[in-house]
């Protein structure tokens, strides 16, 4: 859910054909009319405030890695500007995919808003990091050599801690 609570995302996962495909389901809360199914497998939604602009946007992040083996990162805006205020411009990047990661999902995301950064991360153990405003590729590093099934905010480095299937736990 968004800051404001006027956007929820419903996620879910199966297979077909032997590849594991993401939808989502993007809600208005206050509008039961607007509504849109998207295709990733993990989304988040941050504020973001661009330069020389008074208001923030609300904007809608998401990651997916189709079938044929690319991936790709969606950024968007869901509000439209306030007065005065210059517009989001909504970026789609590939995300460039480590080798050997063809049978990996994204399975979290999270936003460092001290460093203006979105850290896609994988169940391969994988961390894409990628510029909020631009969605240009920054760094990519696999920490953990071990599936890893929890992702969440660690608020003292405004960084990332992670959980493996064997118990580890990494701060990135």
């Amino acid at each position: 859910m968004d800051q404001d609570r006027n956007w929820m995302m419903i996620g879910a996962i199966n297979l077909q054909s032997g590849n594991i495909v993401g939808q989502m389901l993007l809600c208005s809360v206050n509008d039961e009319d607007q509504y849109e199914v998207i295709e990733g497998h993990a989304a988040l939604f941050t504020e973001f405030r661009l330069p020389g602009n008074k208001h923030t946007s609300t904007l809608l992040c998401y990651a997916n890695i189709f079938t044929d083996g690319t991936g790709q990162l969606t950024i968007r805006a869901l509000n439209g500007p306030h007065d005065g205020d210059k517009a989001f411009s909504n970026v789609t990047v590939e995300i460039p995919l480590a080798p050997d990661s063809d049978k990996d999902l994204p399975i979290d995301m999270q936003v460092s808003k001290k460093h203006d950064l979105i850290y896609i991360l994988t169940k391969m153990g994988f961390v894409y990091l990628h510029d909020l405003e631009s969605g240009l590729w920054l760094y990519t590093t696999q920490f953990s050599m071990d599936s890893v099934f929890a992702y969440t905010k660690y608020q003292p480095s405004d960084g990332v801690l992670a959980v493996t299937t064997k118990g580890h736990v990494s701060v990135y």
